[in-house]
Parts: C-alpha cells; sequence; structure tokens
C-alpha cells in the first residue's frame, strides 16, 4: 500500500500543475484534484509516520526478545 501511495503520490505532482490548467476553467474538477492531492499526501505521511515506525517497534521488540532465548535449550527440543 505504501508503494502504491508513493507512486500515486508522485504521479500526482508531476502532473498536476497540467491538470489544474486544464481543468481551471472548471471549478467542481478543481476542487476534486486538489482534494485528490490532499488525500494522497495525507495518506502517505499517515503510512510514513504512523504505519511503519509501529511496524518497525514491534519487529525490534520480537527480535529482541527472541535473542534473550537460551540457544540450548532451543536445540535440545529441536532434537528431540
Amino acid at each position: 500500500m505504501y508503494i502504491l501511495t508513493l507512486l500515486f503520490f508522485a504521479y500526482k505532482s508531476i502532473t498536476f500543475v497540467q491538470e489544474i490548467i486544464e481543468v481551471k476553467d472548471d471549478t467542481v474538477k478543481l476542487v476534486v484534484h486538489v482534494i485528490i492531492f490532499c488525500i494522497a499526501l495525507g495518506l502517505l505521511l499517515y503510512i510514513w509516520f504512523g504505519i511503519i515506525p509501529a511496524i518497525l517497534g514491534s519487529y525490534t521488540i520480537t527480535t529482541s526478545i527472541e535473542m534473550m532465548k537460551d540457544r540450548e535449550i532451543i536445540h535440545k527440543v529441536i532434537s528431540l
């Protein structure tokens, strides 16, 4: 989802000026374009600053717990 949001935002950033020039006479289309651009930016920021840090935090905690386990006991259980 992050990659799609990033691609959509990049596409909209590049084509935004051209789309505004094309629809500058039609205020409804102009408003729709601006709203879509703002939603894409908001979603991108939410993913970047909300979801990704949570995923990394969860991964860090899980990795830390796994590293605290006694390796000898794990090997004994596996070898049974």
